[in-house]
């Protein structure tokens, strides 16, 4: 779990089990519960580069074949993946 505390304070891809996909600044994490700040909830989403979450995470999101909703602040209880992003790749979801 060390490597998941190395997370705290950055950027992260969550995804859900039944909450979906989520980004944010992750503020903590005790097994599937976790906190973000600053969060977003991709609904529907695209990568720069690859098809899958980890192309989000590295190349960052296409905003034209994607829709996001802004939340704030949110605690999620099913997270099944915890993905670190690239600066460049979370400033493509805040643009």
């Amino acid at each position: 779990m060390s490597f998941v505390k190395s997370l705290i304070g950055t950027t992260v891809l969550i995804r859900g089990r039944n909450s979906g996909v989520h980004c944010g600044t992750l503020v903590e994490c005790d097994g599937t519960v976790v906190a973000l700040q600053a969060s977003r909830r991709l609904w529907k989403w695209q990568a720069l580069q690859g098809i899958a979450l980890s192309g989000v995470a590295a190349h960052g999101l296409n905003r034209k074949g994607s829709k996001l909703d802004a939340i704030t602040n949110i605690v999620l209880t099913d997270a099944i993946e915890i993905i670190p992003m690239t600066d460049a790749a979370a400033r493509t979801l805040y643009e």
